[in-house]
Parts: structure tokens; C-alpha cells; sequence
């Protein structure tokens, strides 16, 4: 698939009816076949019969290979990829194609620090990166703010004006809830999941019923 060439993944971290998401790694800055191969090479030469006319070892290339992977391994290159299954694995593989395309449109028209940021896609191949929060979801931290009222308002104000930049640009997110609001490196408060965004009509009608 498209995403291949820029996005390696590392593990799969959900699961549903319509798709998968897994954790992944921007290789696009790396040739990984000259780091393995660097890698490969320094450990057997380490792990060798020592020869009389091998007094230095070459720790240049390792020592390179290293410092490339702990790179990559930088939370900043890691992302969320999200993919629709095969029609025929898929529960109402039309529905999700549609969401899927509306949950792009919306994360790529509406940019705010404390809504998921969309990093790469392919709709017509049915697939999307967004940003990778290790830390979780606020679901998984119910306790983070915990007798620290003023935290919580100063994180939950944030996400307010996220959810306010959405409805500017004629979205409304009808998800919102603690399992699709993700915690940031520096404890901010992330919204993601935007599988059921609905675009606002120019007659307003569909917002109206929503709100109703």
C-alpha cells in the first residue's frame, strides 16, 4: 500500500468492524536496508574469531546505525495509521470509505494545537496517518487531574476552543468522550476520532437536527 513508502509499522494498537489502526514510524528520512546491513556487519565482526591483523574495528558504521535507529525511535516520527479493511472483512464497507474521506476532509480543513493533526493520507486508498500519542487516552488517566481543580480547567479550556474551531469551519464532532480525547507529551488534551463528523449545510439543517 501507499503508505509503505514513507510509514513502517510497528505494531497494531486497535481494532474495529470497519478497520484497524497501528502504531508506525516516518522512515523517510532513513535508508534502513544501509542501517541493518551496517548493524549486521559491525556485530559480526564484534562477535568474530579475532585475528592478529584485526587490531581496530571499524565502530564508525555501527555507532551510526545506533544513532540513526534511537532517531527513529523519537515519539516525534511515530504516527497513528488508521486503514479501512477489505470490502469483504469490512462491516458496511461503503459507510466507512465515507466516513473515512469525511474524518480527512475535517482533520485537514481544521488546524488547532488541541485537535489530532492529520499527517498523511490517501483517501482513494483508504488510509490516513495522524499524530501517535504514547501516553493515551484521557480514559486511561482518569486520574490525572485529580484534586488539581485548576489544572483540569486550565487543560479542558483548550480543548473547548479546539471543539469551537471545529464548529467555525461547519463540523461537529458528535464524539466526543474520554476514550477519543488523547494526552500529549506535555499533558494537553488532544480530540481525535472523527469518524463521525457531520458537515454543517449552508442551511444549517443538519447541525440543527444534531443539536435538537
Amino acid at each position: 500500500m501507499g503508505f509503505k513508502k514513507r510509514w513502517e509499522i510497528i505494531e497494531e494498537i486497535g481494532r474495529g468492524g470497519q478497520g484497524k489502526v497501528s502504531c508506525v514510524i516516518d522512515i523517510s528520512e532513513f535508508d534502513l536496508s544501509r542501517i541493518r546491513d551496517s548493524i549486521t556487519q559491525a556485530i559480526r565482526k564484534f562477535t568474530g574469531v579475532y585475528r592478529p591483523d584485526e587490531s581496530t574495528m571499524d565502530f564508525e558504521p555501527f555507532r551510526k546505525g545506533i544513532v540513526d535507529l534511537i532517531r527513529m525511535e523519537d515519539p516525534i516520527r511515530h504516527g497513528a495509521l488508521k486503514v479501512l479493511h477489505e470490502p469483504k472483512d469490512a462491516r458496511d464497507s461503503k459507510r466507512a470509505e465515507a466516513r473515512l474521506k469525511k474524518e480527512i476532509k475535517a482533520m485537514s480543513d481544521t488546524k488547532h494545537p488541541n485537535l489530532l493533526k492529520i499527517l498523511d493520507y490517501d483517501p482513494d486508498a483508504k488510509w490516513f496517518v495522524s499524530e501517535f500519542h504514547p501516553k493515551g487516552t484521557l480514559a486511561e488517566n482518569k486520574n490525572i487531574y485529580t484534586g488539581n481543580f485548576i489544572s483540569a480547567l486550565k487543560a479542558f479550556r483548550p480543548l473547548v476552543e479546539g471543539v469551537s474551531e471545529l464548529h467555525k469551519n461547519g463540523y461537529v464532532h458528535r464524539d466526543i468522550k474520554p476514550q477519543n480525547v488523547f494526552i500529549s507529551s506535555n499533558n494537553d488534551l488532544i480530540l481525535g476520532d472523527f469518524g463521525l463528523v457531520f458537515f454543517i449545510d449552508e442551511q444549517h439543517t443538519t447541525a440543527l437536527s444534531i443539536i435538537i
